[in-house]
């Protein structure tokens, strides 16, 4: 549950923070685009991610109906150690993400500087 929580709420919650990073470096506000850009991969992932697990299903001989022990074996692999290894690939690049807590903090700092147009302060 928390794994599945993380994949739904962490990109969604990521975006407003690459929006601003991309303002900092662009100097253009451009939510529109990378809203739609969000949406339309996000569609595109979960058509694949639909198209992937019938592939998969069918590799470990699940026909429909009630499965054989064989496929039950292979929903086991799919479902155990194969979803536990895109999360912990998933993980890793998380992991690197470089706009922490922190680096935000300081981004959304030099924006407001650049936009009130005095240079910032340094303590």
């Amino acid at each position: 549950g928390m794994g599945l929580a993380a994949h739904w709420v962490a990109p969604t919650a990521l975006l407003p923070d690459a929006i601003d990073w991309d303002e900092h470096h662009s100097g253009q506000r451009r939510d529109g685009i990378h809203f739609g850009l969000f949406g339309l991969i996000d569609k595109i992932a979960r058509t694949l991610g639909v198209l992937l697990l019938g592939w998969g299903l069918a590799a470990v001989g699940y026909r429909g109906g009630t499965p054989s022990e064989a496929a039950l074996t292979g929903f086991r692999a799919l479902f155990g150690p194969g979803m536990g290894l895109l999360l912990l690939i998933a993980a890793g690049f998380m992991a690197r993400y470089p706009l922490d807590r922190l680096a935000h903090q300081r981004l959304r700092d030099a924006m407001r500087t650049r936009q009130s147009g005095f240079p910032p302060i340094e303590p």
